[in-house]
């Protein structure tokens, strides 16, 4: 899906990106218990596989595919991570 969007991108857009960033170790843990809490235990959220996040490096090496500039927004509190991608 992201592939798709990077090639339909026109000049001057925007891609955001908001995922639990596997990589942020300390604050994971936090994140996975939210997501459980929201697709599990309350339904808030449907899902049909096993909860999945991305590797900061997925998100940056689409957006080097692309040539994207990348601005990082981080969660204080947990791994939740937004990309704002700009063509």
């Amino acid at each position: 899906m992201l592939n798709r969007c990077g090639e339909k991108l026109n000049a001057g857009g925007t891609i955001i990106i908001r995922d639990g960033i596997e990589d942020e170790k300390e604050k994971h843990g936090v994140t996975k218990m939210t997501e459980v809490f929201s697709t599990k235990v309350f339904g808030f959220n449907k899902v049909e596989h096993e909860l999945e996040f991305l590797p900061e490096e997925r998100v940056l090496a689409f957006a080097e595919k692309f040539s994207l500039s990348v601005e990082r927004l981080e969660n204080k509190a947990s791994s939740n991570v937004t990309y704002v991608l700009t063509a």
